[in-house]
């Protein structure tokens, strides 16, 4: 009879969290909005628009315009600031993948990795939502959150609950990886059972729980995955 070892067993809501945490990092974080007279230019980025330099050619676009001066200066102090929103988005990034693969096996570690990174960009990077914003008569400028940075939040907020529902309730979100394990004979104990008994010790052979048949050297059942405990098995005719 074949036999089948757990590999490994993953959260189902974990996984769905780690997935959202991932295209959260493609999805928009920040919002440039610039209102001139009655033209609105507007755009968003990603995180990972501050490497590409999609983020800085905008905003000199925006100068050759060109707008009223105090805003030329906000724009200008931004773009010199860029550097530093890059590096620190870097840091978020790389925390958020990290936290995106450990929340499909551990959802408190994975989503705390997470919340880390998104509270270094949240208070590293304040300024950048608040410090930017101008309003002027017939002329406005104002960097935004976007949608892609709150349910990053939420995403890491899935991944940290994720854990209590394996614990409360591991049958309906618990995902079991199983690997064929060495099929063989069951192998009874060479010395013969007490007399008038016809009774054999066989160490974890029969699953307690959905009745499988397992080899005596495993751990867990073969078809449901329940922890294997001793117990008694009538002779083989």
């Amino acid at each position: 009879m074949g036999e089948r070892e757990r590999l490994v067993t993953l959260n189902l809501v974990g996984i769905i969290a780690g997935v959202i945490i991932l295209v959260t990092i493609f999805s928009p974080w920040i919002g440039v909005v610039y209102i001139a007279g009655l033209t609105t230019y507007s755009r968003e980025f990603s995180s990972l628009d501050f490497f590409t330099g999609s983020f800085s050619s905008y905003l000199t676009e925006l100068l050759r315009i060109p707008p009223p001066p105090q805003i030329v200066g906000v724009i200008t102090s931004l773009l010199d600031r860029v550097p530093i929103y890059t590096s620190l988005a870097l840091v978020t990034i790389v925390l958020l993948i990290a936290s995106a693969v450990i929340t499909f096996f551990h959802g408190f570690i994975g989503g705390g990795i997470g919340l880390i990174g998104l509270l270094i960009y949240t208070f590293l990077e304040s300024d950048l939502y608040t410090g930017y914003n101008v309003i002027m008569p017939g002329n406005a400028f104002t960097v935004t959150i976007g949608a892609g940075f709150i349910v990053s939040w939420i995403a890491v907020a899935l991944a940290l609950i994720s854990q209590l529902f394996r614990l409360k309730a591991p049958h309906l979100v618990s995902i079991t990886v199983w690997r064929r394990g060495i099929r063989g004979p069951i192998i009874l104990p060479p010395s013969p059972p007490a007399e008038g008994t016809g009774i054999y010790e066989i160490t974890m052979t029969r699953c307690p729980k959905c009745g499988a048949e397992n080899s005596p050297s495993a751990k867990f059942c073969r078809n449901c995955g329940t922890s294997l405990t001793p117990e008694t098995i009538p002779k083989p005719s």
